[in-house]
């Protein structure tokens, strides 16, 4: 939504790392651009295991991680 793409940092940024869960499950990762919309990639082996597939509503909690984070 775009109350939540002007809270954020997203304009500022090409991607906002964040941590936190998808469908309960632990999650961390980024959002990123693409053709004007912001998306979070979930790998197929992810969404098996929320027992989920693609086009799913499912509940998404998450805070702002470190930027400048390297793992």
């Amino acid at each position: 939504p775009r109350e939540m793409e002007t809270a954020l940092s997203f304009p500022r940024t090409k991607r906002l790392r964040v941590v936190g869960e998808v469908a309960d499950l632990p999650v961390a990762g980024a959002w990123q651009p693409s053709s004007g919309r912001w998306y979070f990639i979930l790998s197929k082996r992810f969404l098996k295991a929320a027992e989920a597939k693609v086009g799913d509503i499912v509940e998404m909690r998450f805070s702002v991680d470190d930027q400048n984070a390297v793992d």
